[in-house]
């Protein structure tokens, strides 16, 4: 399965649900072409923010530690935000018609807009975007798909991929756009047979 237009996969890792409190800790994207060929990626793990929290149940399941954080060379919100800035513009540029992509795609788009707003960074963020978890959600409402969680997790397995116990934004980047191929696979193939049988 190819898409038609250059996707730029994202993720983020976050302190908490909430973008007012919980910290972004982490942002990883990637930048494909509809050849499926990887061009370039952006990954940064970000030191959390004065005043935000970061919630025991959310470092178990992103690894965070100070400690770890350091040996990843995290850099502070400003810094992260900046390069990023640098990186989407250098897409855009390159490739005008580039969407994105993420899965629950409002949660990491909520998390950027609150950093952006810290940081005073005006982020190229196109309102062309795409979300991995509402196509996964419309083909389990239409019987293509069978019911179920629609957490990246089981969109990956499905797809023959592996979520890993402690989340990376990178990881969920690159499996977010692999299950989101897989996922107009699977609409294409009902349609096909449905014009079959007619």
């Amino acid at each position: 399965m190819h898409y038609p237009h250059p996707l730029i996969a994202l993720d983020t890792e976050t302190g908490d649900t909430l973008p007012s409190h919980g910290a972004l800790l982490s942002i990883a994207a990637n930048l494909w072409l509809p050849d499926n060929k990887l061009v370039w990626g952006y990954s940064r793990y970000i030191l959390p923010a004065e005043g935000k929290i970061i919630h025991p149940a959310a470092a178990a399941k992103n690894g965070y530690s100070p400690e770890r954080w350091a040996e990843l060379n995290a850099v502070p919100l400003q810094d992260a935000m900046e390069d990023f800035e640098v990186w989407l513009k250098s897409s855009y540029d390159a490739h005008p018609t580039t969407r994105l992509l993420a899965h629950n795609a409002g949660f990491d788009k909520a998390f950027l807009e609150e950093a952006a707003a810290m940081t005073g960074i005006e982020l190229p963020i196109r309102h062309a975007w795409r979300c991995s978890m509402d196509k996964f959600g419309t083909l389990v409402d239409r019987g293509i798909l069978p019911e179920g969680t629609l957490k990246l997790e089981r969109l990956a397995k499905l797809s023959g991929h592996h979520q890993h116990d402690i989340h990376t934004a990178y990881e969920d980047a690159d499996l977010c756009y692999h299950g989101y191929l897989w996922l107009l696979q699977q609409e294409a193939n009902h349609y096909a047979q449905q014009t079959t049988k007619n």
